[in-house]
């Protein structure tokens, strides 16, 4: 009857007598004084019972918004945000019985906690007194450090391990979580941001780079369009940024991914990808002019294939550019560790003028012995990148190293950049060393197992 589901942080209100009060580290409330009762919900951990009235409270490990929109699909709950706690009064029906009922939803330490009363034939009683409050103190686990990133990839490529990921990555003293999604993905639902953006902000600075290129390959569109020039893309991908940062609220706001590695291949298109970006920055710029805007490009790749003048050519239509950094050799070959800072030095230096705003959302190196590397040579450059970090001269506004966790399967994600090359016609060479690149970049196995690199991330 009460199973439920998700919610944000902090309600309170004056307390009264009949009430006692529960407090465990992370939540603190007060619930009636009534007889307990046995559970049958996994997610419940207080069930109180007195005729005509139920009061229970539960916990899941979600974001508070799917709970919000299921209960406002099943129920026409309609929810307000005061302090923090969501809450709504509703009329809620179980063996053909209906039930009074009021909810109070709190995301606290990456769960969202419900305390939900439901009576019988009358209004539930002092709701208010409830002092839904989330005790969790995150200064007291987290070491945070300004302009850090890491991309929060989970254990063994477990979508349900993503919130872990998130919750650690954070712990290891990531002040920016990075993100890439497809339109594709989003155009039609929104439930896979709902799921991830609000553990992400949690704790935290958010980049979100939505994919319209994904490095030399265009990326995934809603049907009806298949290319960024197609009449009516510019306005519907400006409408669909302007209700991702209304509905998500990201400090960093990306249109990617790599971009130059794409249009160097396709100069033609580079004034239709202009058109797109230019139009995109100012439609946003009307509707949200504090939000923070930039696109993703490379920066080993746009100096080797001489396309710097790509960025150059976008970075008017940008509050920043956001730069991918990964310091290999010729076909990855990450034998040189040196080589690693002197590449975040030399995009350091990119711009002429210092006013113009950077970051950088990929960085790291590779552990593996097939390309040149090893675990000694991936904590070296982890030194290296943290005194860069930390160096007075640097003024990205952070530095991400991807990832947390190696993905387990690297055959799959190359093979959305492999795609447009017949699998005849492929470099076996090549393809071995490209899927050993994508799956030795993280700071620990994608079974947990950590490295080297990870004892330098810990400190």
């Amino acid at each position: 009857m009460l199973a439920l589901i998700l919610l944000i942080s902090g309600c309170t209100n004056q307390n009264e007598a009949g009430y006692r009060q529960f407090s465990d580290g992370t939540i603190s409330f007060y619930y009636p004084d009534w007889p307990g009762s046995p559970m049958n919900d996994p997610a419940m951990f207080m069930l109180q019972v007195k005729d005509p009235c139920v009061f229970s409270a539960s916990s899941y490990p979600v974001a508070s918004l799917p709970l919000r929109q299921e209960l406002g699909k099943r129920f026409n709950a309609v929810f307000e945000e005061s302090g923090g706690c969501y809450q709504s009064s509703y009329i809620m029906e179980a063996g053909g019985v209906k039930y009074n009922t009021k909810t109070r939803l709190l995301y606290c330490d990456y769960q969202t906690y419900a305390l939900t009363m439901a009576c019988r034939g009358q209004a539930p009683q002092n709701p208010e007194v409830w002092d839904l409050s989330c005790e969790y103190d995150s200064t007291k686990s987290l070491n945070k450090k300004t302009g850090l990133g890491l991309f929060p990839i989970p254990r063994n490529d477990n979508s349900s391990l993503i919130t872990d990921a998130i919750k650690e990555s954070r712990h290891l003293g990531a002040d920016v979580l990075p993100w890439y999604f497809a339109w594709k993905d989003l155009g039609t639902s929104w439930t896979t941001g709902d799921f991830l953006m609000e553990p992400l902000s949690y704790e935290g600075r958010t980049a979100i780079s939505v994919n319209i290129i994904h490095s030399n390959v265009l990326g995934g569109y809603p049907q009806g369009f298949t290319h960024f020039s197609d009449p009516g893309f510019k306005e519907a991908f400006a409408n669909f940024s302007i209700e991702f940062i209304r509905r998500y609220r990201p400090d960093y706001y990306l249109i990617g991914g790599e971009i130059d590695i794409y249009l160097s291949q396709q100069r033609s298109e580079i004034p239709a990808f202009k058109t797109l970006l230019e139009y995109t920055y100012r439609e946003i710029k009307k509707a949200e002019p504090s939000q923070t805007v930039g696109f993703v490009t490379s920066y080993h790749d746009a100096v080797k294939n001489n396309a710097t003048d790509i960025i150059m050519t976008m970075e008017p239509y940008s509050d920043i550019v956001v730069f991918t950094i990964h310091s290999y050799e010729g076909q990855f070959d990450y034998s040189n560790v040196s080589r690693g800072l002197m590449q975040l030095k030399a995009a350091n230096a990119f711009f002429p003028s210092a006013s113009k705003r950077y970051a950088i959302i990929e960085n790291g190196w590779s552990s593996s012995p097939m390309l040149g590397s090893s675990e000694a040579k991936q904590a070296q450059f982890a030194r290296d990148f943290f005194s860069f970090l930390d160096s007075p001269d640097t003024r990205a506004e952070f530095v991400t190293w991807f990832g947390l966790y190696e993905w387990s399967n690297c055959t799959q994600s190359a093979e959305t950049f492999l795609a447009p090359i017949p699998k005849e016609s492929r470099d076996p060479v090549f393809v071995q060393r490209f899927e050993e690149f994508m799956c030795s970049l993280g700071l620990k196995r994608h079974d947990g197992t950590p490295k080297e690199a990870f004892n330098v991330w810990k400190g």
